[in-house]
């Protein structure tokens, strides 16, 4: 008798343990079951791996419905072969997400729903991939964009649900970044521009220096005729047949003359100076746009990006 108890006790504990199982699983999945949604769609031109069905659609941080379906286009809408305007669109995923109604506040049918998705998607709504971290998981992400950087698609067949726009993923942006980049330099010539920056910093070379020569030839010239007019004025006073000529005048002479090859000893000593500096840029700032082009020919990517990351040790 007390085996059969026991049994009894057994049987009523796991009995009242599944019923509350279930309705516990009633409970939390009835807001679920019950809840009223409404189907978006979209379409993507990129690899959506990552994304599953049952994944978060989500807006700012705030889950607004899931994932119910990822299928690619031409399964859905049929496309005449061969066609040039469905062409463009043989490779899009199609998403499809089952969105909470009450995500639409004041929206009371489909006509309102309608209405509404709109609005939202002229002022930039769109949707894109997402990353959860560094997990390799995606979700839904429905965001505000600019709309005239990022303009709606338009399609030439008519959605079986209500259409949301997508937008690239940042990993997309970056990655056709990058690719644009390293085509654009692809088709750059590097030993052309390297001889047209030699040609340029040659030009400027040979034009600071011409500018400085013609300044010291100008002051050259007139230290020159000061000593034309200095000896112009000594053999008047040796000429006895001058008038105004007299020992009176010697003195004055001589102090011109003096004055002026004090001039000419000063400017000497200051000029060379400035030369020698000069000169001395001119030869580093050469060598460095030498050193510049060379780089450049043997690693191009140097003239957009820091240098190379340093090597790693790695131990034995």
């Amino acid at each position: 008798m007390r085996t059969k108890a026991g049994y009894f006790k057994i049987g009523v504990f796991v009995l009242t343990l599944t019923g509350v199982l279930v309705a516990g699983i009633l409970w939390l999945g009835a807001s679920t079951l019950f809840q009223e949604t409404v189907l978006l769609e979209t379409y993507m031109d990129e690899s959506v791996q990552g994304l599953a069905v049952g994944s978060p659609v989500m807006q700012r941080g705030v889950q607004i419905g899931t994932v119910k379906q990822i299928t690619f286009v031409p399964r859905e809408y049929e496309m005449p072969l061969d066609s040039v305007e469905a062409a463009p669109y043989e490779k899009f995923v199609m998403v499809i997400m089952a969105i909470d109604k009450a995500h639409f506040a004041g929206a009371v049918s489909e006509h309102d729903v309608r209405d509404i998705l709109k609005q939202w998607i002229d002022n930039g709504l769109r949707l894109k991939l997402s990353p959860q971290g560094i997990t390799g998981i995606y979700y839904m992400e429905a965001d505000f964009v600019d709309p005239k950087r990022f303009p709606a698609l338009s399609v030439p067949w008519t959605p079986k649900y209500h259409f949301v726009p997508s937008t690239t993923s940042l990993f997309r942006n970056i990655s056709q970044s990058a690719d644009s980049l390293f085509q654009s330099l692809s088709k750059v010539d590097f030993e052309k521009l390297a001889a047209s920056l030699q040609k340029s910093f040659d030009s400027i070379t040979t034009g600071i220096q011409d500018a400085q020569l013609v300044r010291v030839r100008e002051e050259m010239i007139r230290l020159i005729t000061q000593l034309q007019q200095a000896s112009n004025y000594a053999t008047t006073l040796l000429d006895p047949n001058a008038p105004n000529t007299g020992s009176a005048n010697l003195p004055q002479f001589v102090n011109q003359l003096n004055v002026t090859l004090k001039r000419i000893d000063q400017f000497v000593s200051t000029q060379q100076p400035e030369l020698e500096r000069i000169v001395a840029n001119l030869n580093q700032a050469s060598a460095n746009l030498r050193e510049l082009t060379e780089n450049a020919k043997k690693d191009p990517a140097q003239l957009f990006f820091s240098a190379p990351p340093k090597p790693t040790e790695i131990a034995p």
